[in-house]
């Protein structure tokens, strides 16, 4: 593989996983931490437990993949799919929740909502990153 490939990759997966942090942070920071009792507060041990998980979730595989195991790419691209979910899932509820709940509006989720647009379209990309054939510039 292409060295230049390579590092593209890298980069790629480690925005995303930077965004992946940010959605957490800004959701915990945001009206949407109030709406149950399991939502993780700014801070608190479900917050960091979520952000170390992710962190695992990432650089695990990364560093498998940088040892030279190729394969370890469709694992990378069943995480990058779950982190699509959560992000169409926030772009898609956070509008709906401020219609049902006038104390949350958009614009106090305005942070989470373009930072899930960030994260949904970076991992949109690592799939193309990671599996075209042709030569990606950035």
């Amino acid at each position: 593989m292409q060295k230049n490939k390579k590092q593209k990759i890298i980069i790629t997966t480690l925005v995303s996983l930077i965004l992946y942090c940010l959605v957490v942070i800004l959701s915990s920071l945001s009206p949407l931490a109030d709406l149950g009792k399991n939502a993780n507060q700014f801070g608190d041990v479900g917050m960091w437990a979520t952000i170390i998980l992710g962190l695992l979730f990432y650089l695990v595989p990364l560093l498998l993949y940088l040892l030279g195991i190729q394969t370890i790419r469709y694992v990378m691209a069943v995480f990058c799919g779950f982190g699509i979910i959560m992000a169409l899932s926030l772009v898609t509820f956070i509008p709906i929740i401020s219609k049902i709940m006038p104390e949350i509006s958009i614009a106090s989720s305005i942070g989470v909502t373009i930072a899930s647009i960030l994260f949904l379209a970076i991992n949109i990309i690592w799939y193309f990153v990671v599996f075209s054939r042709t030569r990606i510039t950035m």
